[in-house]
């Protein structure tokens, strides 16, 4: 395994989370891995590298594309293309795929995808993870996306363990705009 620390955008998950991620992940050794938003694959490659060291999983990323004027960059999808243990399914607008999801399908999460409207369907996304399933939803606390604290709001609510990550130690990080960890206790 030849991870790649090398952030591709500063729109990126930080380095540091994408690091507890792939900790939690390979601790955890989940079965079906749901990603919402590819962007630059980042975090992708890290989730499918978690797979091939669990020697276990299947991944379904999934993504609208809208903040990539629709498509998917050819180099990221071909980089994905020849990877094994990865369904693609994009275009596809988030809330659609969600609601059309089955109860407890999913056994973890890495969502970050539509920024401006996911916080409208926090109790979907706790409906199709299963119980105890990690959950870690990026720029939570990014004042840029209010809606997005809602994953905070509703973890609270619903007693799910949560722990929001904001800290940055380095000039080239930008952890405070956050990474929220919830286990999906049901």
């Amino acid at each position: 395994m030849n991870i790649n620390l090398s952030r591709p955008s500063t729109a990126s998950i930080d380095i540091s989370h994408g690091v507890l991620i792939f900790g939690t992940m390979l601790s955890a050794k989940p079965e079906k891995i749901l990603e919402i938003g590819i962007g630059t694959g980042f975090i992708t490659n890290f989730l499918l590298d978690g797979i091939s060291y669990n020697q276990k999983g299947i991944l379904t990323s999934i993504d609208n594309f809208y903040d990539l004027g629709g498509n998917l960059p050819n180099h990221v999808l071909q980089n994905l293309q020849q990877k094994d243990n990865i369904n693609i399914v994009a275009p596809i607008e988030e809330k659609e795929f969600v609601l059309s999801s089955k109860n407890n399908e999913y056994d973890f999460l890495v969502s970050d995808g539509d920024h401006v409207h996911s916080g409208e369907w926090v109790d979907e996304i706790f409906r199709i993870m299963s119980p105890n399933a990690f959950m870690f939803f990026h720029d939570v606390n990014n004042s840029g996306f209010p809606g997005l604290m809602n994953y905070k709001i509703l973890a609270d609510k619903y007693n799910k363990p949560n722990y929001l990550f904001t800290q940055s130690s380095r000039n080239d990080e930008q952890c405070h705009r956050g990474l929220l960890m919830v286990i999906n206790t049901k």
